[in-house]
C-alpha cells in the first residue's frame, strides 16, 4: 500500500497507522467519498457505505470546508465539475484512463486556488488501477485550497456503450429533498 495513492501522499502517516504486528481492514475516513483504503488485516469487519453526500454546488460535503476562505470555497466546486467533464468524456466513448485523467488536469489547471494532488482511475471494487474504463470504475482525486484537504470521486459502471454514473447526493435542506446525482 506504500506505493499506493495514500502510502504516496502521507507516507508518514500511513506508517503512523499500521503497526507491523496488525493485520486485518484499515479504513481511513470511511465513506464511499474517501474510498476506503484497504490493507491486509485479520479483523473482522462489516463495511457499510453511504452515499457521498454533496452541497448544492457539488461540493463534496465534508468537515474539512470550513477551513476554506471564501476564494478557496468558491473554486472548491471545481474539484466535481472537472469529475464530471471526466464522465461527459467517458460517455463519448472514451476508455483511456490517462485521457480521462489528463482532462480533469487540464480541466483544473486554470484554477490557482487548488493544487491537484493525484487524480486515478480504479477499479472500484480491488482498487486496482486502471488503464481501460471498463466495468465498475471509481475516479477519485485529491487537491489542496490553502489548509484544507479536498477528496472527492464518482464512480462509473461501464459497459460497453452503457455508462451510469454514482455522483452522490445533493441535500437541499430541511426545506426539500434531497437530490440522488445521476447525470
Amino acid at each position: 500500500l506504500s506505493s499506493e495513492r495514500f502510502g504516496r501522499v502521507r507516507p508518514h502517516e500511513l506508517a503512523a497507522l499500521l503497526p507491523q504486528r496488525f493485520q486485518g481492514v484499515l479504513f481511513l475516513d470511511v465513506d464511499e467519498q474517501d474510498f476506503a483504503e484497504q490493507v491486509d488485516v485479520d479483523l473482522p469487519v462489516e463495511v457499510v457505505g453511504c452515499p457521498l453526500v454533496r452541497e448544492a454546488d457539488g461540493l463534496a460535503r465534508s468537515s474539512r470546508n470550513a477551513y476554506l476562505t471564501p476564494e478557496e470555497r468558491v473554486a472548491a466546486p471545481q474539484l466535481f465539475a472537472a469529475l464530471m467533464s471526466a464522465v461527459a468524456l467517458i460517455r463519448t466513448g472514451e476508455r483511456r484512463a490517462d485521457v480521462v485523467v489528463e482532462s480533469i488536469v487540464t480541466g483544473l489547471g486554470s484554477e490557482h486556488a487548488l493544487a491537484l494532488e493525484y487524480v486515478e482511475v480504479r477499479d472500484a471494487e480491488s482498487l486496482v488501477a486502471l488503464d481501460t474504463i471498463e466495468g465498475f470504475v471509481v475516479i477519485a482525486l485529491a487537491a489542496t485550497a490553502g489548509q484544507a484537504r479536498l477528496i472527492d470521486n464518482v464512480v462509473v459502471d461501464v459497459d460497453g456503450d452503457r455508462v451510469s454514473v454514482d455522483a452522490g447526493v445533493i441535500e437541499a435542506g430541511s426545506d426539500g429533498p434531497s437530490v440522488v446525482v445521476n447525470p
